[in-house]
């Protein structure tokens, strides 16, 4: 898999290829950026453990105002077609998180997202989160729920705890560290 060069004016784009270069799947992205900064675009290969086929997991990262934008798709392989296992690119900004839930509760991987609430506190105070679960089928991740913190936390892995998941990284940071 190729993702877009460093600095390039293009749009960010991944294009998965056969081990020949022949080109299989292109995937674009579309945040916009500050000019000075352009959007870069990073990938990880997730093992399952369970099924032989990996997951890739691109993310897309630009500089906003105050804060980091995200852009992100996972992309799978089934019967030899390339896709994105995920309903729609999964857009965030800094204070969010998407982890790879796998634990003896759920035989299968569960993908959850989560999202900070804007409510009446200041951009970086702490914040409400909405967790958005996803389930694995063996082919794609499909939306089954959500949940919402009571408390305010400063960090996700606050919700993590109040909620009752388990998440140890977010694939979000942990794919493109490019602005840490």
């Amino acid at each position: 898999a190729h993702a877009t060069a460093k600095g390039s004016t293009l749009p960010p784009f991944l294009t998965v290829e056969t081990t020949d270069g022949k080109p299989l799947k292109r995937i674009s992205f579309f945040l916009d950026g500050v000019p000075e900064w352009p959007a870069e675009l990073r990938f990880k290969v997730l093992d399952l453990k369970k099924d032989d086929r990996p997951l890739i997991v691109a993310v897309e990262a630009s500089v906003g105002g105050s804060t980091i934008n995200y852009e992100t798709t996972i992309i799978g392989c089934d019967k030899g077609n390339i896709s994105e296992v995920i309903p729609a690119h999964i857009k965030s900004a800094s204070l969010d998180a998407l982890c790879l839930e796998s634990t003896n509760n759920h035989v299968e991987p569960r993908l959850i997202f989560f999202n900070f609430l804007w409510e009446d506190e200041i951009h970086y105070a702490p914040h409400r989160y909405e967790a958005t679960v996803y389930e694995w089928t063996g082919t794609n991740f499909v939306k089954t729920g959500t949940k919402q913190t009571k408390k305010k936390h400063e960090h996700w892995q606050g919700a993590v705890e109040e909620l009752g998941l388990s998440c140890r990284e977010d694939l979000i940071t942990a794919t493109n560290p490019a602005y840490e």
